[in-house]
């Protein structure tokens, strides 16, 4: 049987569709032949108490030909063009929603508030090359936004923009957003805010425009 399944593998690997539909087609006798067994255990060789349920087939997933458009309004059989009821998933649909599922186990998200209003203020001086990043102009406009952080439904986000369009010059970019945020927040906290700030690293958009080291917008929050 492993002669035989390396076989099949060398043969797949030589098909001209390497989709991955041939090779979940071709190996459902294996799944099939294996149905009965249950999970390894973690004492020695024995299998576990609660033994892996395989009597329900695996999914099939809608392949298309070269030429052919996926419609997912229409019925498909899956790869083996066999209508046996089984249950049938957009592999990139799927892909996206397990996705969504391990980046909600990982970290604790909630919905961001839909903003009413903003106003950006640039900064064009540069920043110093090392920490700490924090200008007098940039001290001044943190300061003077300092009152309106203490009305509810109001935020901050600082936006510094890489000097040119490099992986490089993004990640400095994050790296000095990432510290002048903690630095932005000491001098919010000594001026009596306690609302956390934003800061991202980012691309500068515009070609013709002259390019600000960082950027401070005020955002007006709708409130439910």
């Amino acid at each position: 049987m492993t002669a035989l399944l390396a076989f099949f593998i060398v043969l797949n690997s030589l098909a001209s569709e390497q989709t991955g539909a041939n090779l979940h087609s071709g190996t459902g006798s294996f799944v099939r032949a294996f149905s009965s067994s249950g999970g390894i255990g973690n004492a020695g060789n024995k299998t576990a108490s609660n033994a892996i349920d395989l009597e329900e087939s695996t999914p099939k997933y809608i392949v298309n030909g070269p030429d052919e458009k996926q419609d997912l309004s229409q019925k498909s059989t899956g790869p083996d063009d066999v209508d046996d009821r089984q249950r049938i998933i957009d592999r990139q649909e799927d892909d996206f929603q397990r996705f969504l599922q391990e980046a909600k186990r990982l970290h604790s998200v909630k919905p961001i508030a839909d903003v009413s209003g903003e106003v950006a203020f640039d900064v064009l001086n540069r920043l110093p090359s090392e920490a700490p990043y924090m200008t007098e102009g940039l001290r001044q406009i943190i300061l003077n936004a300092a009152p309106t952080l203490r009305r509810p439904g109001y935020s901050m986000r600082l936006t510094v923009w890489a000097s040119m369009p490099s992986k490089t010059a993004w990640l400095k970019a994050v790296t000095i957003a990432t510290a002048l945020r903690g630095e932005v927040n000491v001098l919010l906290k000594e001026a009596g805010v306690s609302t956390p700030i934003e800061a991202v690293g980012q691309a500068w958009i515009s070609s013709t425009e002259k390019r600000p080291s960082v950027s401070v917008v005020m955002q007006k929050l709708k409130m439910n």
